[in-house]
């Protein structure tokens, strides 16, 4: 508070040529900030307006391809995607499969003993 009063006690100390100068400076000051802020809203505005395009572009492709499907296709194909033994396999299991295999051969090739 201490910090406001001393500002207002050097503003009231202008001239009143100063005190307008100072005023129109400020006003200056908040039009460029609001500028830059119109700009900075207009350019994502842009952005999210490419984005939306994309998207209903994404969707008119999976929509297209929908449609060659019959109801019995779709649900086979959700299906297959969610039981997917193989990527399954692929993601969980194999890599530490490969992982202990690597692990005993380094342990061999470095002097280790097998009980």
């Amino acid at each position: 508070m201490r910090d406001l009063t001393s500002s207002k006690q050097v503003f009231m100390s202008f001239s009143n040529q100063e005190q307008r100068e100072a005023l129109f400076d400020m006003v200056e000051y908040v039009r460029g900030e609001l500028a830059n802020d119109k700009k900075e809203h207009i350019d994502i505005k842009g952005n999210v307006a490419h984005l939306q395009g994309e998207l209903q572009g994404v969707r008119r492709r999976k929509d297209k391809a929908d449609k060659s499907m019959t109801t019995s296709e779709k649900i086979m194909a959700v299906l297959d995607r969610r039981f997917d033994t193989w990527s399954w396999f692929r993601d969980k299991v194999l890599p530490q499969i490969v992982s202990v295999i690597i692990f005993g051969i380094l342990y061999m090739v470095f002097g280790g003993k097998i009980p």
